[in-house]
């Protein structure tokens, strides 16, 4: 899975269908400030501190982590002060553009 943070979607999105052209199974997917319940689309959640450092708590939504068996987060900006770890129980791996 490759994950875009905010509004930083299309270089991720990029990212996502290029690894796919050499043969990865891929998804592609966004975090967001916006909470939402989790019921019918919204399967589940993870939250998470804003990679900035402002306290925001951040949402992913959908990321079912027994079925991902890499996560890759994409920022546009350099090393964040509050880097993502870990989504649910599989580590993240940084990719800075």
């Amino acid at each position: 899975t490759v994950v875009g943070t905010g509004e930083f979607v299309t270089a991720p999105f990029l990212v996502a269908e290029h690894l796919e052209s050499l043969g990865a199974q891929v998804t592609c997917q966004a975090t967001t400030r916006s909470p939402a319940l989790v019921s019918h689309a919204m399967r589940c959640r993870e939250t998470f501190e804003d990679t900035v450092g402002d306290g925001i708590p951040n949402f992913i939504y959908n990321l079912m982590p027994d079925q991902v068996d890499r996560i890759l987060v994409c920022h546009e900006t350099p090393a964040p002060s509050h880097p993502i770890t870990h989504l649910g129980r599989v580590p993240v791996d940084a990719v800075f553009l």
